[in-house]
C-alpha cells in the first residue's frame, strides 16, 4: 500500500560529529517531529569530548564505532516513544561524516543478514569491528602516508589535478596505510566510509519504510498514465 500524499513525512538523518539528528518535515515543509542524541550527554559511559578521543599524540582522533551503533538505537526509542508514526514517511534523506573509516571482521555480513528484531543493534553488532575507534575528519596523523602517496603520483600538483585535491590527513584514503589499518589486521574484513556505514543502519530499520515509498513512486507513475 502506497503512503498516502494527505499527511506524509519526510525524514532526514544528520550524523554529525558530535550528535545524531533526526528531523521530519511534512509537505508544506513544517517540522512535525526533531530528536537528538548528543554523544557527550547521552552516551556517557564512551567519554567522549565533542564526540571524540583525542590521543597524547594530538593528532590521532577517534570515535568509538560501537557509540555511533548505540546512538541510532537510541534515537530509534527516542522516536518511539514520542509516537513518531514511521508508517507516514514517503522518502528518507542522511548525512553523515564524510572522512571517517569504519573496520568490519571477516564474517560481519553474515551477522547483518541474521540480525533478530527483539534485540537492539549496538548488542549485536558489538562485536563486528575489526577496530574498536574509528579513526574520523580530525585526524592528522597520516603525514607520513600522505607524503608517500604523493610521492608515488608524482608530487601535490599531480595529485591535484587527478582528485581535485592534494592529499590531506583528515582523508580516509590516507587511513588505508595508517596504523588504523595496522590494527585491523588480518581480521580486518571490509572498511566503509562513516557514512556508508549510517546507510546500512538505515538499511536494517528502514527496509519496510523503502518499500513503501517504491510502491508509492509507482502508485504516482500509474497515476500519471491514465491522465494520459
Amino acid at each position: 500500500m502506497a503512503v498516502p500524499e494527505k499527511g506524509r513525512t519526510f525524514l532526514g538523518f544528520d550524523f554529525s560529529t558530535q550528535q545524531i539528528k533526526a528531523i521530519a518535515v511534512d509537505d508544506s515543509l513544517r517540522v512535525v517531529h526533531e530528536s537528538a542524541v548528543q554523544f557527550d550527554i547521552d552516551l556517557p559511559e564512551f567519554r567522549t569530548h565533542g564526540g571524540a578521543h583525542i590521543r597524547e599524540d594530538k593528532l590521532t582522533v577517534t570515535s568509538p564505532t560501537i557509540m555511533w551503533v548505540k546512538a541510532f538505537d537510541l534515537l530509534m526509542d527516542k522516536m518511539k516513544k514520542d509516537n513518531f508514526d514511521f508508517s507516514k514517511v514517503a522518502a528518507l534523506s542522511g548525512t553523515g561524516q564524510q572522512h571517517g573509516s569504519v573496520y568490519w571482521k571477516h564474517g560481519a555480513q553474515k551477522v547483518l543478514k541474521s540480525l533478530q528484531p527483539d534485540k537492539s543493534l549496538h548488542q549485536q553488532l558489538q562485536d563486528q569491528f575489526s577496530v574498536e575507534d574509528s579513526p574520523i575528519w580530525m585526524d592528522s596523523s597520516t603525514t607520513k602516508q600522505c607524503q608517500q602517496l604523493e610521492n608515488k603520483l608524482g608530487g601535490p600538483q599531480t595529485v591535484a589535478n587527478i582528485t581535485g585535491s592534494r592529499a590531506y590527513e583528515s582523508f580516509a584514503g590516507e587511513h588505508k596505510e595508517s596504523e588504523h589499518e595496522a590494527e585491523a589486521g588480518k581480521d580486518d574484513g571490509h572498511k566503509d566510509m562513516v557514512l556508508k556505514g549510517l546507510v546500512i543502519l538505515f538499511g536494517i530499520y528502514f527496509f519496510f519504510i523503502i518499500e513503501r515509498v517504491m510502491k508509492y513512486v509507482s502508485h504516482r507513475k500509474q497515476r500519471k498514465v491514465e491522465r494520459i
